[in-house]
């Protein structure tokens, strides 16, 4: 049995029955048949459907928290380079804003994030709301895009 390196963490162990091959990609079925789709050249060279492999699967921990510390350092130094560059340009820092939802359905929603403008001059639009109209300029229908389309209590059958 495999033992788990240090800094890792839940070890499974898998048999995969291959199902399928095509060129670049293997369909493995669990024992509960369950299909994944893999890149062959993740796997061994050789197989033939009904061929099987047996697997192991570990997190790393140690790996998984040198690979956050290289991403942040790097947006660090990107971070670093973009200030040097707008100080540089002499432009203006711009804060970035959070974007907020301003309604919410079901199949859609409607997001919008203040912004300044990118630099004198040019206003930037950062509201990507779909109309404030309730009805369609060209059919006159009701448009269920539009927030005041939008209950904003949900229907009894939801209650």
């Amino acid at each position: 049995m495999l033992r788990p390196a240090q800094g890792t963490r839940s070890l499974r162990q898998h048999s995969l029955v291959v199902a399928g091959l095509t060129e670049g990609s293997v369909t493995l079925l669990t024992s509960d048949f369950q299909a994944l789709h893999v890149p062959a050249a993740l796997l061994p060279d050789g197989l033939e459907v009904g061929s099987i492999l047996h697997s192991s699967f570990a997190l790393d921990c140690a790996a998984e928290a040198s690979r956050v510390q290289q991403i942040l350092q790097l947006l660090d130094e990107v971070s670093v380079a973009l200030s040097r560059e707008s100080a540089r340009l002499s432009l203006p820092p711009v804060k970035p804003s959070a974007p907020k939802a301003s309604w919410v359905s079901l199949s859609s929603s409607q997001i919008s994030q203040d912004s300044a403008p990118s630099s004198p001059g040019i206003a930037s639009h950062a509201d990507s709301s779909l109309g404030s109209a309730a009805q369609s300029p060209v059919t006159g229908v009701p448009d269920c895009r539009s927030p005041a389309a939008v209950p904003s209590q949900p229907s009894a059958a939801f209650q």
